[in-house]
């Protein structure tokens, strides 16, 4: 995250002050409001440099995120468990 603000910062040096494109930057897409994903993509339009690299922060956040495991846990260890009577 630290390198990305330093690019945004490198390439608009205005818009990384504003508190509220930070706080923006900063939060996953999925958890938006549609309001404030339109602002994020007003902003992106007039600077696109910012969404390829938003994109690759993305990326590598998802990346790094540990992989949720299915609901009923792992396979038991040693296969099948049904008992021969």
């Amino acid at each position: 995250m630290q390198h990305f603000l330093e690019i945004w910062k490198q390439l608009d040096p205005e818009g990384r002050k504003n508190r509220g494109l930070l706080s923006l930057m900063r939060r996953k897409a999925e958890q938006l409001r549609p309001e404030q994903h339109e602002r994020l993509e007003e902003y992106f339009g007039r600077n696109p440099a910012l969404r390829i690299i938003y994109e690759a922060k993305r990326g590598a956040v998802y990346a790094a995120e540990p992989q949720t495991s299915d609901k009923e846990g792992p396979p038991a260890a040693g296969g099948a468990t049904d008992s021969l009577d």
